[in-house]
């Protein structure tokens, strides 16, 4: 009795290590797209619809690295977008800016995977302000931007990434932050 105690035990502590464990990088890595109709509100011509698209781009940068891009789409035309490298942290993958006298407190996105959504936040808690606003427009934001995980496509422009000014910045931060 005692030994299958210990066997349930050590099952259900490995089962909590391996949940504790950030998504595989080969399981989260290409890009995510979704698609919607946002409005324009036009003084003098009243409310529009147009076609939007929500774009997220994760690429594995090492075994515990991955380079994270998000262009995304609000209403009235405004707009967020984040580039930059984030490192395995417990069951997830966190970018953390340098704070600047700009601003004190650093820019942190975060990046999970939750039920079967992409979840990429720059708030640091639930319900907090969000830490990332300088790379969005007024009454846009990185919070809380869900991305199902079934519409992540192979990257099939990988090159042309990888030699783009957002990938050598976020590479030279990186290596930054390292010294």
């Amino acid at each position: 009795m005692r030994a299958a105690c210990t066997v349930f035990l050590l099952t259900v502590l490995a089962a909590g290590i391996a949940n504790a464990a950030a998504p595989a990088i080969a399981d989260i890595e290409g890009v995510y797209k979704k698609r919607f109709k946002t409005t324009f509100q036009m003084p003098g011509v009243g409310e529009t619809v147009e076609d939007a698209e929500d774009i997220v781009e994760v690429v594995r940068f090492d075994d515990d690295h991955v380079d994270v891009r998000a262009d995304l789409s609000f209403s009235n035309g405004r707009s967020c977008s984040f580039y930059g490298i984030a490192g395995r942290d417990g069951d997830r993958y966190v970018y953390r800016a340098a704070p600047t006298a700009e601003q004190p407190r650093a820019c942190t996105v975060i990046l999970s995977v939750q039920e079967n959504n992409l979840l990429l936040t720059d708030r640091v808690r639930p319900n907090e302000e969000p830490t990332c606003q300088d790379s969005c427009g007024p009454r846009a934001a990185l919070a809380d931007t869900t991305m199902p995980l079934k519409s992540r496509r192979p990257i099939r422009y990988m090159e042309r990434l990888k030699n783009s000014r957002q990938y050598r910045e976020a590479v030279q931060e990186l290596t930054a932050a390292k010294r």
